[in-house]
């Protein structure tokens, strides 16, 4: 039997939905008055959580990766996780009367600079999430890790897995590849590949790109998000954006048997996110003292 505390959070969020069309639908944003905001990073990073949360905002209408503004993947069969085709885009977000629209072409983080230049004035988050606990994550759900690995490695054409990726990428995690990988240590390498797209696109001289730490806005909301809507330009709604976040992923996959040499290879690249992390909040809190 269904409780009414289970369809409560469904019944609100269908109401918020619909009051937001309704009212935007007759007051309509001007283009000039609108921000377009593209969330990249590696799956199972938390970015459907971040999402989630700013759909809370009155002014947000949210693109998740399946919308309007996805289509088919040529290689993948009733999959739409592509992003359609950027003057379609465009003439899209050019008819959405929301003044926030959000979009999340994960799978095109290999082309974050160049949708960034597409789309004027628009501003890009990437996110990343400690690997063990992203790939604890993804196994636990997926059973690809080996299929998107070799995809990658083989550089299959009009495959979003090997997009973008450098030879270098592929010669760093070859010879981690040995016989009887398991599905972790492939994630594992799928998570090094994909993140590290964030520094061969330059994107950390990108003022118009936030990085964004999961545990860290998971255990601090309310100055994450703070934060946030700082980099956007855009005043804090309320603190009732952040009610989805919830430190109870944190830390799942610490016991996760990684083989060490893979594991030694994303803890550098986690070390690297960090110190940029670490770097750009010293700068943020001379900026904004009062958010610290």
């Amino acid at each position: 039997m269904v409780r009414p505390t289970q369809i409560l959070p469904e019944i609100k969020s269908r109401a918020r939905d619909a009051a937001k069309n309704v009212t935007w639908g007759m007051f309509p944003a001007k283009n000039d008055e609108k921000q377009f905001l593209l969330v990249f990073g590696c799956q199972r990073s938390g970015t459907t959580m971040l999402l989630d949360c700013l759909d809370r905002d009155f002014r947000a209408k949210v693109f998740h990766e399946y919308s309007a503004l996805s289509q088919l993947d040529e290689t993948e069969t009733n999959n739409r996780i592509r992003l359609r085709k950027t003057e379609e885009v465009r003439k899209l977000v050019s008819e959405c009367p929301f003044p926030l629209i959000i979009s999340k072409p994960i799978v095109e983080s290999h082309r974050a600079a160049q949708l960034l230049a597409s789309f004027n004035g628009s501003k890009a988050i990437w996110i990343y999430r400690n690997y063990r606990d992203s790939v604890n994550s993804h196994v636990n759900k997926f059973k690809t890790q080996h299929y998107n690995l070799q995809s990658l490695l083989e550089k299959r054409k009009s495959n979003w897995r090997s997009e973008g990726v450098s030879d270098e990428i592929v010669s760093t995690i070859k010879p981690y590849c040995k016989p009887n990988l398991s599905a972790a240590d492939a994630q594992a390498l799928m998570w090094y590949a994909r993140n590290m797209l964030y520094f061969e696109q330059d994107l950390s001289k990108l003022p118009s790109v936030m990085l964004i730490d999961y545990d860290e806005i998971c255990r601090f909301p309310e100055s994450g998000f703070r934060l946030l809507y700082a980099f956007l330009g855009l005043p804090y709604p309320r603190s009732s954006v952040t009610a989805a976040m919830s430190t109870k992923s944190i830390g799942l996959g610490a016991n996760l048997n990684l083989s060490p040499p893979i594991a030694e290879l994303c803890e550098d690249l986690m070390n690297r996110f960090e110190q940029l992390r670490i770097s750009r909040e010293n700068a943020q809190a001379k900026q904004h003292p009062t958010l610290f």
